[in-house]
């Protein structure tokens, strides 16, 4: 397979990923907290794979990931304060938790992020 062909093979489910993400998104959110949400929704299911041996190694790895996706730590905290008077933001968290951690979201009863 070329190198082009093999760079739009990768790039098509992540493309068509945000565009259904965004195309499924409330009107009243905008694309900061869309970035948010993936990223919590992805942080969930990333932060259940693996034992932490305190606290401060989860904040530490947190921190990391929102670096290493371009967010900042107060976008965070003000996102996640957000989620607790949002439904819209829940389900979108929600979203891309069942994506990425199917097999965490089956047989649970209600949502996983309650």
């Amino acid at each position: 397979m070329s190198r082009r062909a093999l760079s739009l093979f990768l790039a098509f489910p992540l493309t068509f990923t945000m565009v259904s993400f965004a195309a499924c998104s409330p009107a009243g959110i905008d694309d900061t907290q869309r970035s948010y949400a993936a990223f919590e929704g992805s942080w969930q299911c990333h932060a259940q794979r693996f034992a932490y041996a305190d606290l401060d190694t989860l904040q530490t790895r947190l921190d990391q990931r929102l670096v290493d996706t371009g967010l900042t730590r107060d976008g965070y905290d003000e996102f996640v304060g957000e989620l607790e008077d949002s439904s819209e933001l829940r389900t979108l968290v929600e979203q891309t938790y069942v994506t990425e951690c199917p097999g965490n979201a089956e047989g649970v009863s209600g949502s996983p992020i309650e």
